[in-house]
């Protein structure tokens, strides 16, 4: 039952970081993924807010890689979304927009933390092209970036280099 290809069982979590969680839906002909990545020491949130709070409208770039495992490593799937966080100061409240182009104001920090940290609904591969049995694994990674990351000034050197970034693996077997 071809329909019946979604993946399953964390088989191994990577880098430590055993409080990510993954989920992965079949949608019609596809399969999405939604990901709440593990912040153990908040570097990441406080990163968000640093620049926030300075003006900065922060894109949050979430990028997913489906790749096969085995003898030839090919790449079944890649997808990117991303989320934007805005500040306004004269309301003391955060502005969310997701992917969807949905937005929320919210003044409640855990929620714009949850809000970072999450991509929901992500389709990373066309069904037909999983194989029952075969082993993927399912890399993670976010991002923030600023307006001074696009244009000329993202070709200066060492340009974000050092700001935090948010990774996470499974491997993952399809049924």
């Amino acid at each position: 039952m071809r329909w019946l290809s979604l993946l399953a069982l964390c088989l191994l979590p990577l880098l430590g970081w055993a409080e990510s969680r993954y989920t992965l839906v079949p949608l019609e002909r596809q399969v999405a993924v939604t990901v709440d990545l593990a912040d153990e020491n908040d570097d990441f949130w406080t990163s968000v807010r640093e620049h926030v709070r300075a003006g900065y409208p922060v894109t949050i770039r979430f990028e997913l890689t489906l790749d096969a495992v085995g003898v030839n490593l090919w790449n079944e799937g890649e997808a990117t979304q991303e989320k934007y966080v805005r500040y306004d100061v004269l309301k003391d409240d955060y502005v969310l927009k997701s992917p969807d182009g949905s937005s929320l104001t919210t003044s409640d920090e855990a929620d714009v933390k949850a809000f970072v940290r999450q991509a929901t609904a992500v389709p990373i591969a066309e069904k037909s092209d999983l194989r029952t049995g075969d082993e993927y694994y399912l890399g993670i990674r976010a991002r923030i970036l600023t307006p001074e990351d696009e244009g000329w000034a993202a070709y200066k050197p060492f340009r974000g280099i050092f700001r935090p970034v948010l990774e996470a693996g499974f491997y993952v077997v399809a049924r």
